[in-house]
């Protein structure tokens, strides 16, 4: 029983040791949603980190992804906006540390003709009843972002849960709304990314803004110990660098604020 023991002991230490030293033999590493970088704002903050950490290595996935490689010990430090994703992150204890960051809207978008009435809803759960109704065509990034999981909790609301209507690209934003405008569909997509690609987009507009749905937070999760100083600095010294990043003169992102 005692010799049992010890090897169980003994197997566990091997394991966080091989794990602890596959994480510091890996470079610093940060990963960012595909908003973040579609609207500009990472070409806007990479410098100054990488001047404080040469060897930094950025990711751009989706924030599903971002958790999954999380879990698989690939990233220290991430900035997503799946706040259930992130919940469950914290109750496993693969992040140690979580910090809201910045925040923008959801925007509902399509051709300026509107053929399912969305503009004249109140919500976003009226908009999509009004479209599946209609059976107006409506792209989704179908790609475990913040942004699919917010859609989908909306096709939920309004007890939507099949609808053939809509064109899943599995891609990011940008791609996204690309997809959206050759097939004249209507999209959910995030301000920032919305505001970037406004030389793109004509013959298509905003519909609907909720004034009722949530905020679209963006937080920072630390995931390992040694990414600490990277996590304080992005959560103490970028709220100047988000206040006056402005995309075609409109600022697309608020500092985070309780």
């Amino acid at each position: 029983m005692r010799f049992g023991f010890w090897l169980i002991l003994i197997c566990a230490l091997v394991l966080g040791c091989s794990e602890s030293n596959e994480s510091q033999q890996r470079p610093l590493t940060l990963g960012v949603s595909t908003t973040i970088q579609d609207s500009g704002l990472l070409k806007t903050l990479s410098p100054a980190l990488l001047q404080k950490h040469p060897d930094l290595r950025i990711l751009v996935s989706p924030s599903g992804q971002l958790h999954r490689l999380s879990r698989d010990g690939e990233v220290d430090v991430i900035i997503s906006h799946h706040p259930k994703g992130e919940q469950s992150l914290l109750d496993e204890g693969v992040a140690k540390q979580k910090q809201p960051l910045m925040k923008n809207r959801f925007l509902l978008v399509g051709p300026k003709e509107d053929p399912a009435h969305v503009a004249t809803s109140l919500t976003f759960d009226e908009a999509f009843k009004k479209i599946a109704q209609r059976q107006a065509s409506f792209v989704s990034r179908a790609d475990g972002s913040g942004t699919h999981q917010f859609e989908h909790n909306i096709w939920q609301k309004s007890n939507i849960t099949d609808y053939p209507q809509k064109v899943n690209t599995g891609t990011g934003m940008a791609d996204s709304l690309r997809v959206a405008l050759a097939r004249e569909s209507y999209i959910l997509i995030d301000q920032a990314t919305w505001q970037a690609l406004a030389d793109e987009t004509e013959g298509f507009e905003i519909l609907l803004d909720d004034e009722e749905a949530p905020d679209n937070v963006y937080s920072l999760l630390l995931i390992d110990d040694k990414g600490q100083a990277l996590f304080d600095e992005l959560a103490n010294n970028t709220r100047n660098t988000i206040e006056q990043f402005y995309v075609n003169n409109l600022k697309v992102f608020m500092p985070y604020e309780p």
